[in-house]
């Protein structure tokens, strides 16, 4: 029996991942954002978030943490909705 991890394994490319904008405290929701070519776990994400929030121009983060329904409380409403629409894999 295989146990999920809640990180992403070095190199691992989901198709979205959580986000931040560089502007995020500690209460500020996550984001979620479509991810293209790698996580950005460090800064420079390449693609907005998709409530528009996170932008790649004014900066931003990947969070290492998996997609649940248990994250998905933390996270933007518009975001969780949009995510909902374009991902067959949603919680």
């Amino acid at each position: 029996m295989s146990v999920q991890r809640g990180t992403y394994e070095p190199g691992e490319v989901p198709k979205f991942a959580f986000c931040e904008s560089v502007h995020a405290s500690g209460t500020s929701p996550w984001h979620i954002r479509n991810v293209f070519q790698r996580l950005h776990l460090t800064g420079g994400v390449d693609t907005p978030s998709l409530c528009g929030h996170v932008k790649p121009e004014v900066g931003g983060w990947d969070l290492n943490v998996k997609i649940t329904e248990h994250h998905l409380k933390h996270t933007c409403p518009r975001c969780v909705e949009m995510y909902r629409k374009v991902s067959p894999d949603a919680p």
